[in-house]
């Protein structure tokens, strides 16, 4: 088989005809890690949008703009999120019961306690 050359490959790029969602695409796969870096900041969606939008960089409208978010950005931190090792079990019957504590009954707050059998002084 033959090896792909970049001349070759840029040649037969310019004389291809796409269609605009792949335009859009790669615009927006040229700006990827500047559109991670607005969301982890904390902007909205919407307000990366608008900057890139305005700026030039991103030719396509919100819509289109949304949807390859959802697909190539929190998509992949999903899948980053899965992938992550298991937290190992706890083996609790290893564990070593912990003296209790003794209650400083001066400290202790007195409150409402019910009882359902009246005692005699209460009552007079």
């Amino acid at each position: 088989m033959k090896r792909l050359h970049n001349e070759s490959l840029d040649e037969w790029a310019s004389r291809c005809t796409s269609s605009r969602s792949e335009k859009n695409l790669v615009a927006l796969l040229a700006v990827r890690d500047d559109i991670q870096a607005g969301l982890d900041a904390g902007y909205a969606v919407r307000t990366v949008w608008r900057y890139l939008h305005e700026n030039g960089q991103v030719p396509c409208k919100y819509d289109a703009f949304l949807s390859f978010v959802h697909r190539y950005i929190r998509s992949a931190r999903a899948a980053k999120a899965k992938k992550a090792p298991p937290v190992p079990a706890r083996n609790f019957s290893a564990a070593v019961p912990k003296p209790a504590m003794q209650k400083d009954s001066s400290n202790e707050i007195r409150g409402f306690t019910f009882n359902p059998v009246p005692r005699k002084e209460d009552l007079i």
